[in-house]
């Protein structure tokens, strides 16, 4: 076992996956505001036991963490440009809530401090991707937010300004509308909280006991932080650890107050390239996990991950807080409003200057504590898993899995991003799902099986030469994880039905269909799609056509086609050049082109068609079963797994389903991008050529005798066919160990 490499990240379906083994990300002009704000340093200390100590059970990682101070950072960043080897470069913007730590390592059966460090439970942003990697790479807890184009974020910060996120809520029964984004997070700041200098002699008078009360209040806070931290070394089991820890916190401090200083004079910070790295951002600590498909209650992967960031340059810097004013909140208020699977306040212990009730939510205002903000170059990419475990076995700190452990590995929902998986037996009470056959070259499908399952015990041969395009929508749907909820959505699947079969000896071949690639209207589908249940899956726009007007009256073009929708998707459009990856429309629909040579056969009944598809046998019994290919990426190269699965979803109708005929002429056209080459990498056949308004080349086809299916279904969980960690071999459910 020892020298093993982990295994490859599979790449099969799409060139969008092959990234560069070390990933380097730069972050030119980020743009951060710092509001720190006051905590209970005991409840912070359950989120660390909790999420980080695992210290209600007796398998633990060799690592310890304490919060530093009982405050919490929150910040808030916008990168206007965010470059990513071989991915393109993106805009986003984020709220960050992070905790300062002490790290502690277990040496010789004591804990020995390591250095400072910082944990991120509850991190929002705006750009799917950014989304995707940071979760399944790295283990950050993104979740999906939107900012209002009405409140920017921008450097130096405008004092009358204001900033807003607004959350990704789900809807119930409106599959045909994106999720709504409602009120989250809103800061917002007095005109006045950065007058520099009094206006006046009677204002100056004023302000020299509004100074007095603001020094004695900022007095009073650094006290207690002070004590907390001095009174908390009585433990005995960190007696050795303390002198360690202080003359290193000596050192950083000797280092920085020299640096820190160009913060409080505006223009000594500009330009300045060489900064004392702070352990506080080269340190920084996640957890990393997923749901396992049939446990869901418990991870199938869960690891300590460590990552750095670096300061290239330091642009700018300034207070967001007047010295003199005696306000050392600068006049800022951070308004949180409450969701239940998004409780930061009382998660972090936060203290709450009000708490209001609007809409029927209650609403926390914050005031912070000595904001400011910095203008950076900034660097990202390397990172290193400290330690894990899988679904049966103890912690490892090497890339060998660790020693049998006979319970499951709970999964910890402490965070912001812990929640947006939606897993469990699901219930859909209305489901419809479009089926548009699209002819392909069976060899070319054949040879993708063979790529994708590559190095499994299974393998996967197809059974006809089409791919099926499947459009659901669904409403009203239940899951287990999430009694009383119920979501909508609309998803696009690119699948084939294949026949699968097991590399043990005997083993009978069985139909499955497998999802190559999917596109879900909401982000909660698509990150509960990849990580659960393990469909490549990306959160994606149907947008629906501007409403008609006179001007399709004839005479005019192509009036025989109405277009039915359009999928945008966020891609790179190449994997070399300078393009930005934003949503960038990749498949239309239509109805109405008048050829009609693809549509002979028709005379043939819906069961001979279903035959010939492979679909026979499932629509009989009235379910069926898919397989995808799970897996995440190692945090430190991005080109092995540090997990993967062959998981199987069974669905079943719950009564015999209408099937029906969809009579209209359907188009769809499908643009070539070189990230994204959906008609290649599946050999679709018999497409005809045009251009879109980009110049880019499209191809039009028209799927074979397409139907529809609609009534009440139910997803059983899912099976682990078979599994592996690390540089573990395929497991199977079941085996002995």
């Amino acid at each position: 076992m020892a020298g093993k490499e982990l295994p490859k990240y599979n790449t099969a379906i799409a060139e969008m996956l092959r990234w560069p083994s070390d990933i380097e990300m730069r972050f030119p002009r980020v743009g951060m505001r710092f509001y720190p704000l006051r905590a209970d340093i005991m409840q912070l200390q359950r989120v660390c036991d909790a999420y980080l100590n695992f210290a209600h059970e007796s398998d633990r990682p060799p690592h310890y963490f304490k919060p530093a101070a009982p405050f919490v950072l929150m910040q808030t960043v916008n990168y206007d440009r965010l470059e990513i080897e071989k991915v393109g470069w993106l805009t986003q913007h984020e709220a960050i809530f992070s905790i300062p730590l002490e790290w502690y390592e277990l040496r010789n059966g004591d804990w020995v401090f390591k250095d400072w460090a910082m944990t991120y439970p509850f991190i929002y942003l705006d750009h799917p991707i950014s989304i995707w990697m940071g979760r399944e790479m790295y283990g950050w807890p993104k979740v999906p937010v939107r900012m209002p184009r009405l409140f920017p974020l921008r450097n130096p910060p405008d004092p009358q300004g204001r900033v807003e996120f607004n959350l990704a809520t789900h809807s119930s029964s409106r599959e045909n509308q994106p999720e709504p984004f409602r009120p989250f997070i809103e800061i917002r700041q007095d005109a006045d909280g950065l007058s520099p200098v009094p206006g006046s002699i009677s204002d100056a008078y004023e302000t020299l006991p509004r100074a007095i009360t603001g020094g004695l209040v900022a007095a009073t806070t650094v006290v207690q932080g002070l004590s907390n931290f001095f009174l908390r070394r009585s433990d005995k089991d960190e007696s050795a650890a303390y002198p360690a820890m202080i003359g290193t916190g000596f050192n950083y401090i000797s280092k920085w107050l020299r640096e820190l200083w160009t913060i409080m004079v505006p223009g000594l910070a500009s330009s300045k390239q060489k900064f004392t790295p702070s352990p506080f951002m080269r340190n920084n600590i996640v957890l990393k996990q997923f749901r396992d498909a049939h446990e869901v209650t418990a991870a199938c992967y869960q690891a300590l991950v460590k990552s750095e960031i670096s300061i290239d340059e330091i642009i700018d810097a300034g207070l967001l807080f007047n010295p003199l004013s005696g306000d050392t909140s600068g006049g800022v208020t951070v308004r949180l409003h409450r969701y239940e699977t998004q409780s930061i306040v009382e998660t972090l212990g936060l203290t709450p200057a009000a708490v209001t009730l609007e809409h029927g939510r209650s609403v926390t205002s914050l005031k912070p504590f000595c904001p400011f903000w910095w203008n950076l170059n900034l660097s990202y990419g390397h990172a290193e898993t400290l330690s894990w475990r899988s679904l049966t076995t103890g912690f490892s700190s090497t890339e060998d899995q660790g020693p049998f452990a006979h319970k499951k590995n709970k999964y910890v929902v402490i965070g912001s991003g812990a929640r947006e998986e939606i897993a469990g037996v699901e219930t859909f009470p209305h489901f419809t799902m479009r089926v548009l056959p699209l002819k392909a070259n069976q060899s070319v499908l054949a040879e993708l099986c063979d790529e994708l399952f590559a190095d499994t015990p299974y393998s996967f041969t197809p059974v006809s030469p089409y791919v099926l395009m499947i459009a659901d929508q669904f409403a009203e749907m239940g899951a287990e994880t999430a009694p009383g909820e119920h979501w909508a959505d609309s998803e696009l699947t690119f699948a084939i039905v294949a026949r699968c079969k097991s590399i043990k000896p005997d083993a009978e071949a069985r139909l499955t269909i497998l999802p190559l690639i999917t596109f879900a209207g909401s982000e909660w589908n698509a990150i509960s799609r990849r990580e659960v249940n393990g469909r490549f899956t990306l959160a994606s726009d149907f947008v629906a056509p501007h409403p008609h007007g006179m001007q399709e009256l004839p005479p005019t073009e192509n009036a025989t086609v109405r277009k039915l929708f359009s999928l945008r998707t966020s891609i790179c459009p190449t994997l070399d050049e300078d393009e930005q990856t934003r949503r960038w429309t990749l498949i239309e629909l239509a109805e109405g082109w008048s050829a009609s040579e693809n549509r002979k056969g028709e005379d043939r009944t819906i069961e001979e068609w279903l035959q010939e598809l492979g679909l026979r046998a499932m629509a009989q019994t009235r379910r069926f079963q898919s397989i995808a290919h799970k897996q995440f990426r190692d945090a430190t190269d991005a080109n092995r797994a540090c997990y993967q699965a062959l998981v199987a979803l069974e669905r079943e109708f719950s009564e015999p389903s209408k099937i029906e005929w969809i009579r209209e002429q359907i188009e769809i056209t499908i643009h070539q991008f070189d990230s994204m080459q959906i008609a290649k990498k599946f050999g679709l056949e018999g497409s005809r050529e045009k251009t879109d308004r980009n110049g880019r080349r499209c191809l039009v086809f028209q799927p074979v005798m397409p139907f529809w299916v609609r009534g009440g279904m139910k997803q059983s969980l899912g099976t682990n066919l078979c599994w592996r960690a690390g540089t573990m071999d395929w497991q199977h459910d079941g085996d002995a160990q």
